[in-house]
Order: structure tokens, then sequence, then C-alpha cells
């Protein structure tokens, strides 16, 4: 075995919720416990059981029970414990941004690499990952941000989906439109009230052979709830809550569209997930999204923050169908860019260039 393989790698993030980053992970490690010794170290107290119960048997799991937002620094100790005794990494792969990895790079030299899942948050500037040997930006638009904030050392790895786990729809013309939205309810992030502001003014013109399901929570739940109660859509709009991967990969095949109107968005695994599952996709012109469907090729968008033109792309959508080969064709695209299995072999040939 030479010194450059990747032989324990350490994935480090705050919680191991039900996201699009924490599935993605998941993934990533169940398929790198085939080549490299893996740890997933979760920081705090936050864990998803069926996510946790997708993880491999073979994954080393360290939970830091942290307190989210918690000032006492003792959970610190045991962590050093597991990183610089029991586990002993030779790459430590984080997943978010805060003071840990500097302490952990003064303790333990070791390769650090920081993956950028959003470009949207605070404070993300070149001084507080001055210790990362490599930044890995998780499509072009995260990539094209990172570079023109002068980050070093950036590196384009494309998100992935388990292409094989996701229901095929079976192709029909649809009569009443079934709109699906997958993601966390956080609406200043998500846009999911410019999709309701939509679904009203098509309602007010006449047009309601529609219905609307949320799969997700959040925080803007309850506002959600009233925003559809105050625009007459409570016989249209469902909230389904929280649901597992498994859930959304056998159900996507229900619906007739699927819609993702973000504010930000640096990928959009859902988007890419719905047209797998052979749904058109209707998204805001931003970022991770239009770079997905290749900026129209292989779905429709509208304006950002545009809920006019999100009605007047639905109502043309039920006017013209995609047509069957258009879906098969933007399902090949996925499979052809976005599978796993080239995402855990990027990653591993990363490691080990960080190593030599």
């Amino acid at each position: 075995m030479t010194k450059t393989k990747p032989t324990r790698i350490a994935h480090v993030l705050w919680s191991l919720e039900n996201g699009g980053l924490e599935n993605l992970l998941v993934d990533l490690i169940n398929k790198q416990v085939q080549e490299a010794d893996v740890a997933l170290i979760i920081i705090n107290d936050r864990v998803y059981p069926p996510l946790l119960e997708r993880l491999s048997p073979f994954c080393h799991i360290y939970f830091g029970k942290r307190i989210p937002g918690s000032k006492n620094p003792f959970f610190l100790l045991p962590l050093f414990w597991f990183i610089n005794v029991r586990f002993r990494p030779q790459v430590v792969h984080f997943h978010m941004e805060n003071g840990i990895e500097r302490t952990i790079h003064s303790i333990q030299r070791t390769q650090m690499l920081h993956t950028i899942h959003t470009i949207h948050e605070k404070g993300l500037s070149p001084q507080k990952f001055k210790h990362a040997d490599c930044m890995v930006a998780i499509s072009p638009a995260v990539e094209r941000y990172l570079k023109q904030e002068k980050f070093k050392n950036v590196v384009r790895i494309d998100n992935g989906i388990e292409i094989s786990s996701i229901r095929p729809r079976v192709y029909h013309i649809p009569t009443t439109m079934r709109i699906v939205q997958v993601s966390r309810l956080e609406h200043e992030t998500k846009g999911q009230d410019l999709l309701l502001q939509a679904l009203s003014l098509l309602k007010k013109k006449g047009v309601s052979n529609f219905s609307l399901d949320f799969i997700g929570d959040g925080s803007s739940l309850e506002q959600l709830k009233s925003m559809a109660v105050s625009l007459n859509l409570e016989k249209e709009v469902r909230f389904l809550g929280n649901q597992p991967r498994h859930y959304v990969y056998e159900h996507l095949a229900d619906y007739d569209l699927f819609v993702q109107p973000s504010r930000w968005e640096g990928f959009g695994l859902t988007v890419a997930e719905a047209i797998t599952a052979r749904l058109p996709v209707l998204v805001s012109a931003n970022q991770g999204p239009m770079d997905i469907i290749e900026q129209g090729k292989y779905g429709a968008y509208f304006p950002l923050n545009d809920a006019k033109s999100c009605a007047s792309s639905i109502e043309q959508l039920m006017k013209e169908y995609p047509v069957e080969d258009f879906l098969e064709e933007a399902a090949f695209h996925i499979s052809k860019s976005y599978g796993m299995e080239r995402v855990a072999q990027e990653y591993l040939q990363l490691y080990m260039r960080l190593l030599r």
C-alpha cells in the first residue's frame, strides 16, 4: 500500500438532518468505504434516524452531541481524542465552516479540504478558510463565485445522485397537473411563497386543474400554511412534512411537474432527482438549477423573484406538456453527468493528489 492512498478519511459536519447535503454525504461515504477507511464526525446532537440507518456499517461514527449554539468548549476534548488518537485521519473533509478546523490544524497536521455547498451564507470569505488545502465547489455556479471572491485552490466536483434508486414516471399527459416541491421550507431562500403566489394568479384566471404538495419541513411552515389559506389555496395545497429520501424517490413519479422557485441555490439536487424520475421541471433562473438544465435545454425556467412569470410558465406547461422523448433525453443527461459513482471517484482522486 502506498503512502498516497487515502486509507483514513474523516468527514465533518454540524448535524445529520434530512437535507440535500446530508443525503449526498451518506451516499458519498457509502461509496468511499469500499476503497478507504472512513469516519463521519457529527458535531451537534441533531441526527435524523432514517438517514443514519442508510449509512454503511463500515463507517466509523463520532457523535459530538453538542447543543446547537452552545459556547461550552468541552465537547472538543473527546472530539480531539477521536481525531488524534482513535482514528487519526490522513484527510479531514469539512462540509461546514467554523473554528474547529483551525484547532484541529494546530494539533494534527493533516490534509484539510472544504466542500462549499451554498453561496449565500454570510461571512463566506477566503480568510476564514486559510487552513484549507483545497476548496471544492459543488457546481459551476459555486465555482464561479469562489474564483470571483479570490478563493485559492478551487476544484469543482459536481454533486451527484443515486440514479438507480429513483422510480421513473410512466409517461402520460395529465388532465390535472400534480405539482411537487421538495426542499426545506425556508421561503426567503427556497421561494415557496413565489410558487403559492403563482398558483393564486392561475386560480384567479380560472385555471384550477392543479394541486401542489410541499415535501419538507422548516421555519416557514406555519407562514406558508397561513399564506395558502389567505390565497384561497387550502384545497389545492398539501404540506406532507419531512420525508425520508426513499419516500421521495418512490413518490416523485406520482407527480406531473416539479417546481423549484429558489432565490438562491448552489446546485439543486432535487431538480436532478426530479428529472431522473422523468418529470418536467420548472426552475427560477438562478445559479445551480440553471446549470443542471443547461440554461433551458433540459427544463423550463422563469425570471428570479417573478411569481407572474412562474404562473405563465406553469400554464404553458399545462397547455403544451413535454413529449416523452424530451423527458427521456433529459433523464439520460442527468445519468451521464451526475451519477454518484463519478462523484466518489473524483473525491478519492482529489484526496490522493493532496497526499502526494
